[in-house]
């Protein structure tokens, strides 16, 4: 998980200290926090609109406009003019609001709330139902799969997160009238690389190494199947309306046995 701070310098120790595994970029001003958006992929930024010594919400909500699929955390001292500030920004798109100074737990809690992405969120929330038949340990693996897709390369690594044997775990998707696990963890990963495109501008070859595939032709092969297209149209013309269509209508037909593996 890689975070991007612009915060104040004893706000960035303090997260620092919270998530001491993590990679953290701190930017030091409004351009330099846009650049490392332009070239990275976050897990979510953390920023204080204050940060300057005058607590203003343009360049933020400029960027939360800009970068939909990242999500932004305030992390800001208990003010009037903050508290304004958040009220404000929460109405274009702000994810959450953390007090500062906050206890390690919460942050972290707050961090792992949104750090599904946009677009798994809205095709996972299509399932909201089915999920709660599921056992406890299968929802866990099933969002961790979403949240870290480039750690998965079957649905048999689903079983392992979850603890279960891959025929229980094939049992209890069925009985809750879902898809398969392996078509899960090809969704993941196309849903994440759709991100990478529309956000971080990246290049095919690097979307396809950042979310788990050893062979690009695999993900192109996934693309086709799931959305109709080369990765490289992926890219430059599909909308998130259709994105989530696609993805929904892909995971309910019965499954392609020609389809490559993950990892072949």
């Amino acid at each position: 998980m890689t975070l991007a701070t612009f915060l104040p310098t004893t706000s960035v120790h303090h997260i620092r200290t919270v998530v001491p595994g993590e990679r953290i970029l701190d930017a030091r001003s409004w351009a330099e926090l846009e650049s490392l958006l332009q070239n990275h992929w976050f897990a979510s930024v953390l920023f204080d609109p204050g940060v300057d010594g005058i607590v203003e919400t343009s360049p933020a909500i400029n960027l939360i406009a800009k970068y939909r699929s990242i999500p932004f955390l305030a992390y800001v001292p208990l003010t009037p003019e903050n508290l304004l500030a958040v009220a404000k920004l929460s109405t274009f798109g702000l994810a959450d609001a953390i007090v500062h100074p906050a206890p390690a737990k919460t942050i972290l809690t707050v961090i792992d709330r949104v750090f599904i992405h946009p677009n798994a969120q809205d095709f996972l929330g299509a399932f909201e139902g089915s999920f709660s038949k599921l056992p406890p340990c299968v929802v866990t693996a099933i969002l961790d799969l979403f949240r870290r897709p480039h750690r998965y390369g079957s649905g048999t690594d689903i079983a392992l997160e979850a603890g279960i044997a891959p025929k229980a775990l094939e049992n209890s998707l069925s009985s809750a009238n879902l898809g398969a696990a392996k078509k899960l963890v090809i969704l993941a990963k196309l849903l994440r690389a759709y991100g990478y495109f529309r956000d971080s501008q990246d290049q095919v070859g690097r979307a396809c190494n950042r979310v788990g595939y050893s062979h690009r032709r695999v993900f192109a092969e996934h693309s086709r199947a799931v959305f109709g297209c080369s990765p490289s149209r992926l890219r430059s013309a599909i909308n998130p309306d259709e994105i989530l269509m696609s993805a929904l209508e892909w995971f309910y037909k019965p499954s392609g046995m020609g389809l490559q593996t993950l990892q072949s």
